[in-house]
């Protein structure tokens, strides 16, 4: 899953520097003919939205890592574990564009391009909230370990976030 992830990850930031440099492009000589700045810009969202499996494989792993934290306070809460597989699902509205230039389902349209853009901005801001979340309750633990007279095994547990393993007597 990892891996996965990883290469998902990967991809989607070579697939938004493409785009972005096809952007940067259309809009690097501004009295170019408009059929080649339409162009450049359709091959921009077009390849920013075709792209979902990629996006919908990352929230998939990230979802089945995270269902597997079985630790009394996971890193992220089940329910945002099961959004991203919701999310995974519901981004294949991203694809509608190779199929219509109008509606809904259009480049511009809700479900073709706000959609997932939702999707992939609650996915990218939750999972960022909850991971600096266990940073700093991590931190909050570390500070405390600095005090005189902390049991290291209670240290260890608020580190790890999980029951530290009982010395063997």
């Amino acid at each position: 899953m990892a891996a996965g992830q990883v290469l998902a990850g990967v991809s989607i930031v070579v697939i938004v520097v493409i785009d972005a440099s096809l952007w940067m492009g259309a809009a690097y000589r501004p009295g170019a003919d408009g059929q080649i700045v339409q162009a450049l810009n359709d091959a921009a969202w077009l390849g920013f939205l075709i792209a979902w499996p990629v996006l919908s494989m990352q929230l998939l792993c990230t979802a089945v890592v995270t269902l597997h934290d079985r630790r009394d306070e996971p890193l992220v809460p089940r329910w945002v574990s099961w959004a991203s597989v919701a999310g995974a699902i519901a981004l294949v509205t991203a694809g509608g564009p190779a199929f219509t230039h109008t509606g809904p389902f259009a480049f511009d349209g809700a479900l073709g391009l706000y959609l997932p853009v939702a999707i992939w901005a609650a996915w990218l801001d939750g999972h960022a909230w909850y991971m600096r979340k266990a940073v700093r309750r991590r931190q909050l633990a570390l500070d405390a370990a600095e005090e005189p007279g902390r049991d290291a095994r209670a240290v260890a547990e608020l580190v790890a976030f999980q029951p530290a393993p009982a010395p063997n007597e």
